[in-house]
């Protein structure tokens, strides 16, 4: 059995006017639930030393501050009002979110990679409590926040997540009183499906594997700026190298020649998982072109030899077609696009 540290919820929501600080957050902004919370201020700190008759140092001049926040959201299907709440962090690691409809009833959404989407900051918002019967917080605040998220599936049987990683312009620490702590919103209680009841192929054929990640690969920047009192604007992605990374069994060369693919670059074949249904929901993740950048790297598995395998997601005729992500009722994902 394995544990993750304890859910948490944070305050997350996309910036109105990119990388502006537009006052306080809400209890709608505080749904999103996560685990493995990290963050880290980021402080430049220049030393000085003046030319003295000692060895003493002389003080440091304190610049531009900036922060890391990394943390884990689950993946699960939405209930038939709306998109889950992780939706709004993919916006602001380059993915677009268009949502599909049957008359006045939501079908699903699909999240895709887009180049508009480089700079669609988000603000982000952590708290932590002190002890007490009136306990006061600490508040972390980021904004003009901008990252990569790389999906998760870690093991058969374990639900999916999803890592988000942030880089940001720091805004500082404050303190709340009691009486104005903001209480979350009740928020998606929809399951996790684990991975189980699904269908992972590429190449038209079913892989057998107990790990599986996928990245968009986003490089984000931090960009300077002598107007906020942090030093930085925020951040936006530069680019992105998006990949996939799975385990299947040892083939033979017959059944999948993963060598020759790699070695003449011959073949650009289609990966696809669907996740099994949850309350008749299900999950989608469509490569079209995955290019084989690593192959036969044996290693050993429940008694198996594997494969470790490594995809790079290529571009098709239009761009911005590299990978999609789909959450939406049964039919419409078992559904070709």
């Amino acid at each position: 059995m394995s544990f993750k540290s304890e859910l948490r919820t944070i305050g997350f929501r996309q910036e109105v006017t990119p990388y502006t600080q537009e006052g306080s957050f809400t209890s709608s902004d505080y749904d999103l639930r996560v685990a493995n919370l990290e963050y880290d201020p980021q402080i430049m700190e220049t030393a000085r030393k003046l030319a003295r008759g000692d060895l003493s140092v002389d003080s440091s001049v304190i610049g531009k501050k900036s922060i890391k926040i990394k943390f884990r959201a689950e993946v699960y299907t939405a209930n038939a009002e709306g998109t889950p709440a992780y939706g709004k962090c993919l916006k602001s690691c380059g993915y677009y979110q268009y949502d599909v409809f049957d008359g006045h009833n939501l079908v699903g959404s699909t999240f895709t990679p887009d180049s508009t989407m480089t700079n669609a900051p988000a603000a982000i918002e952590i708290v932590e409590k002190a002890e007490g019967t009136s306990p006061k917080q600490i508040v972390v605040t980021a904004y003009g926040c901008m990252g990569n998220a790389t999906w998760l599936f870690d093991g058969v049987g374990k639900p999916i997540a999803i890592d988000f990683e942030f880089d940001g312009a720091f805004a500082g620490f404050s303190e709340r009183e009691y009486g104005d702590i903001i209480p979350p919103i009740i928020i998606d209680t929809e399951p996790c499906p684990p991975l189980i009841s699904s269908a992972i192929t590429y190449d038209n054929k079913e892989q057998v594997l107990d790990n599986l990640k996928m990245s968009l690969g986003c490089k984000v920047e931090l960009y300077s700026s002598p107007s906020p009192s942090c030093g930085f604007l925020g951040a936006h992605i530069v680019s992105r190298d998006p990949s996939i990374e799975f385990d299947p069994d040892l083939q033979t060369i017959t059944d999948e020649d993963y060598w020759t693919n790699f070695i003449t670059q011959d073949n650009k074949l289609a990966f696809k998982a669907i996740i099994g249904a949850v309350n008749s929901r299900a999950l989608r993740f469509d490569a079209p072109t995955a290019q084989i950048v690593q192959a036969l790297k044996p290693k050993d598995r429940e008694g198996h030899v594997t494969h470790q395998v490594k995809l790079r997601l290529v571009r098709g005729a239009a761009g911005d077609d590299e990978f999609s992500f789909r959450e939406g009722t049964s039919a419409w994902i078992d559904t070709d696009l």
